[in-house]
């Protein structure tokens, strides 16, 4: 996990919300206006999609063999790639999506988000 603050001792500055971020022009940002064009019913479905590619990210990384049955033959380089990099990342990057077109929905007003 990271500090709150740096090798040099001075605070890092607060961290907001993903959407937050990509509206403000940051990581995510081109991503983010694609997606207001979007009717709403659509960023409901990415959403749910998002959640789903979630999941599953995590069920591999707590049990690679269910889907790839050899998994435990392959490179061990490529194993510790996947369960500690490539899905991890993967997740982080869904999560985000998700907060970011959550946040487009409720400055819509529109649904529960």
């Amino acid at each position: 996990m990271l500090s709150s603050m740096s090798e040099s001792n001075v605070p890092a500055p607060p961290v907001s919300d993903a959407y937050e971020i990509a509206k403000a022009g940051g990581k995510h940002s081109n991503w983010y206006k694609q997606q207001l064009g979007l009717p709403s019913s659509i960023l409901e479905r990415a959403i749910k999609s998002f959640r789903l590619l979630v999941g599953r990210h995590e069920s591999r990384i707590q049990n690679p063999t269910a889907e790839y049955p050899d998994f435990h033959q392959w490179d061990p380089r490529r194993q510790r790639n996947l369960i500690e990099h490539h899905w991890p990342a993967d997740i982080a990057r869904h999560r985000d999506f998700i907060r970011i077109l959550e946040g487009i929905l409720k400055e819509r007003g529109y649904g529960n988000q």
